[in-house]
């Protein structure tokens, strides 16, 4: 099947995006069932990228999934991005004042008394870091729920102590 075939076949007879998982190069048993899974959970989590019938990976709907209650989505989230971010404290800080503030990169220099080209720069640090333009509406979804719940991951492994900064 050529590649043109299957965006024809998506487009023409989907109703909600296809939702596919990361190839198993591997062949491994247990890779596969977590393969299987992934691919599963994106099917049940498609529905909520309503406008977008193409194929679309498992991976690529880590926070629908989670959203469902998929506790490895949710896990795999705040590893590639909040925990990715707390690597860099200014790009942690950036992300989450840009996403919290909602001001646009103008403001978020502002909260952070840093010049707007700064801002720019760390956000598209944060793309290459990450894979997720803030910018997107679906990627500064993705990555606000990721802050939050990596918060509420580390108030529950440290409590009493005071969250929000890496």
């Amino acid at each position: 099947t050529s590649s043109t075939g299957n965006s024809q076949l998506s487009s023409a007879h989907c109703v909600q995006p296809v939702a596919m998982s990361p190839p198993n190069t591997s062949n491994s048993p247990t890779r596969n069932g977590r393969s299987a899974r992934a691919a599963q959970s994106g099917y049940a989590a498609a529905p909520a990228r309503a406008g977008d019938l193409r194929p679309v990976l498992a991976d690529d709907l880590l926070a629908e999934r989670a959203l469902l209650g998929d506790a490895p989505a949710r896990s795999a989230l705040v590893s590639r991005v909040h925990r990715t971010l707390q690597q860099s404290p200014h790009l942690w800080e950036t992300a989450a004042a840009y996403l919290e503030g909602g001001q646009g990169v103008e403001g978020t220099a502002r909260a952070l008394f840093v010049h707007a080209n700064t801002v720019r720069y760390r956000l598209g640090a944060i793309t290459r870091e990450t894979g997720l333009d803030l910018a997107d509406p679906h990627d500064a979804l993705t990555a606000r729920l990721s802050l939050l719940w990596g918060r509420l991951d580390d108030a529950r492994k440290s409590p009493g102590q005071a969250v929000g900064r890496p």
